[in-house]
């Protein structure tokens, strides 16, 4: 008999065994009944996506992280160091940072009404008065011949 050969086949399927939950498995039957897809192809649908987005997370991280640096660059050649280290720590000294929320939020009681914002004093601009013009009517150049 001749030895198995040992080269891999592209599209070829190969074993893998394994187990799982019954919650889980009817949670895999019901999708692919859904898709119209077998239980293993169901199950190989979806560990492809997760591959998948892990790659995309990885490439979206890489893009943000060289926006980031693309941005850092373009403040550094705007401001002077110093206006650049201050707005640092005053971003900072909010509280802020990565993955940090800019603003920390206040709970009013219910007890306590929420004063009221005025309007501001602001006059606002008097509406340009354009001249108006009569739309002629096909049947009112009739008329005049």
């Amino acid at each position: 008999m001749p030895p198995k050969s040992k080269r891999v086949l592209p599209g070829k399927r190969y074993p893998l065994n394994m187990r799982t939950t019954k919650e889980l498995r009817g949670k895999i039957e019901e999708a692919a009944m859904a898709s119209g897809r077998s239980l293993v192809q169901e199950v190989e649908f979806r560990l492809e996506q997760s591959f998948r987005r892990e790659e995309d997370d990885r490439r979206r991280k890489e893009e943000l992280e060289s926006f980031g640096v693309k941005i850092v660059e373009e403040m550094q050649k705007r401001l002077n160091p110093k206006k650049l280290l201050e707005f640092i720590k005053n971003y900072e000294a909010q509280g802020a940072g990565i993955g940090a929320p800019m603003r920390r939020h206040h709970v009013i009681a219910l007890d306590e009404p929420i004063p009221e914002t005025p309007e501001p004093n602001v006059p606002l601009p008097e509406p340009k008065k354009a001249p108006v013009k009569e739309s002629v009517r096909e049947t009112d150049k009739e008329d005049s011949k």
